[in-house]
């Protein structure tokens, strides 16, 4: 049996599954998961031979995820991209599923909010006070260039 990869397509699948524009997971929310499986299965076991979540996280190799206080993330979608090349990420079709959906929603809400992401820095800003000067850190600041190509006017 290989606990390791049952464990980590697991972990894939409650994060995806759960549908969190964040792509996270609480820690004690995937305990809670875990917990409604049998005690001997491969996903418990394999945790089981490090004592805690925490300290199996800690002992993953090139991990498709970071953990910190408490709070498990998926990597951005560029990082899991180099490391499925690898053969890295569990369940991948999953993931790019479930981050193309992420996306959808998050301009919806874009939309809604009157806002956009620019191209250049990656900031979320209000469309409507775009101007010279709010883009970037150099003395010739420009405006931020809209990434998505939207009407919200």
């Amino acid at each position: 049996m290989d606990w390791e990869k049952d464990f980590y397509e697991f972990l894939m699948e409650i994060i995806c599954k759960q549908n969190s524009i964040r792509l996270q997971m609480a820690s004690n929310d995937i305990v809670t998961a875990m917990q409604k499986l049998p005690p001997k299965h491969p996903v418990n076991m394999h945790r089981k031979q490090y004592g805690n979540l925490q300290q199996c996280f800690k002992a993953k190799k090139n991990p498709f995820f970071s953990y910190t206080d408490n709070l498990v993330l998926l990597l951005p979608k560029d990082k899991m991209d180099q490391l499925n090349q690898h053969g890295l990420v569990p369940l991948y079709q999953l993931y790019v599923q479930t981050y193309e959906s992420v996306q959808k929603k998050l301009i919806e809400i874009m939309k809604i909010n009157k806002e956009n992401q620019c191209q250049v820095c990656g900031m979320v800003y209000k469309v409507l006070i775009n101007r010279q000067g709010m883009c970037g850190e150099e003395e010739d600041q420009k405006a931020h260039v809209p990434m998505h190509q939207f009407n919200i006017l």
